[in-house]
């Protein structure tokens, strides 16, 4: 039963819509006009019927949709996935904070709409960087997505907002010219014999020829070294507080081809190696206490100087090393397949939107 009230008070005339829910209470909802109270009641008796519906009174605020998509991720994993790992939680808990709680923390899910999304997207493209903005709907829709499993709203209203990265804003890789890169290399060699250098010079060297990501080095175990074989098995990556963990997607669990020069350089580093080790499974590249070498240490101690000494101080980021590779094996006529596959990617495609330059105009 669905009924229309017209109600006369101070601020003026509304109009009363008087329904039964699933359970067969009688629910109240107001309008100002009355061809939206019409609206109201050509929908409500579907979406009761099929029990769609959620009242504003029995409705949660997009801070505590956010509050238990965040408990998910951190205990038990959407979709089938394994927990994040304690530095994407931090990230995901910083963006709420930041920029969705403020724009839309009290909103019931129940009043939330695509109209509504649609400035919370604009107001994020005004306050942020785009790339921010984007991580922030995605995390906004990503939390919609769970409460409408939970069965607290009937469809997500940021479902089909986005924002779309078009290939004139895409930047390319950045990438060392040729010239550079023996600079690069120079460089790194001059520090090879310095006692304080050589796991740096270990570290680096492999970054430079294995094109693996630095969270996979940093991980890399001495069982993921195959030298009779030429290849460098990925099965584990380490995040930015230290924790080991799988890699970054299923693709990244892969081999890699790597030339006799690397495999010569890790044999010297793990003869020398501290603290020593007779197992098989002990990280390749550890700190003495056994721990995976920090991001910013390799970074700030390692590459910082290298670039300082290739005179390109600042120029490049460490992931640099790794798009070098890349690129370089493309430029001498490997397979685009096989190239995509030991890099980790999802699939050629992507590798050729990134890389695809490279095929076209060679390495500099």
């Amino acid at each position: 039963m669905t009924d229309i009230r017209k109600r006369t008070g101070p601020a003026g005339v509304s109009y009363q819509v008087r329904y039964k829910d699933a359970g067969g209470a009688y629910r109240y909802k107001s309008f100002p006009t009355l061809k939206a109270a019409k609206a109201f009641t050509g929908r409500i008796g579907g979406e009761v019927a099929d029990g769609r519906h959620i009242h504003e009174r029995d409705s949660i605020t997009v801070d505590k949709a956010l509050d238990a998509w965040i408990e998910t991720v951190e205990t038990v994993g959407r979709h089938g996935r394994e927990p994040v790992s304690p530095a994407t939680l931090r990230k995901y808990k910083e963006r709420a904070k930041n920029h969705i709680r403020p724009l839309l923390g009290d909103v019931l899910l129940a009043q939330l709409t695509t109209p509504r999304v649609v400035e919370f997207r604009d107001e994020l493209l005004k306050r942020c960087a785009r790339p921010t903005a984007k991580k922030c709907l995605t995390d906004l829709r990503s939390a919609l997505a769970e409460a409408r499993l939970r069965g607290q709203m009937v469809l997500n209203p940021a479902a089909d907002v986005s924002i779309v990265d078009s290939n004139r804003r895409q930047r390319r890789p950045q990438i060392p010219t040729i010239r550079e890169m023996q600079a690069i290399e120079r460089a790194l060699r001059q520090r090879r014999d310095d006692r304080d250098w050589q796991r740096f010079y270990a570290m680096l060297t492999t970054l430079r020829w294995s094109g693996a990501r630095p969270s996979e080095v940093r991980a890399l175990a001495e069982t993921g070294l195959h030298p009779s074989r030429g290849q460098v098995r990925v099965i584990q990556g380490a995040d930015e507080d230290g924790l080991i963990g799988a890699p970054k997607t299923a693709n990244a669990y892969r081999m890699i081809d790597a030339p006799e020069l690397l495999f010569d350089v890790l044999a010297e580093w793990l003869m020398i190696r501290q603290p020593p080790s007779k197992n098989p499974h002990a990280l390749v590249f550890p700190t003495r206490n056994g721990a995976p070498v920090s991001l910013s240490n390799l970074t700030a101690r390692a590459w910082s100087a290298v670039l300082e000494d290739a005179g390109l101080e600042g120029r490049y980021p460490l992931y640099s090393l790794r798009h070098y590779r890349i690129s370089e094996r493309l430029a001498a006529g490997e397979s685009i397949q096989v190239v995509s596959e030991q890099a980790g990617h999802a699939d050629a495609g992507f590798t050729l939107r990134v890389y695809g330059h490279v095929l076209r105009e060679g390495l500099r």
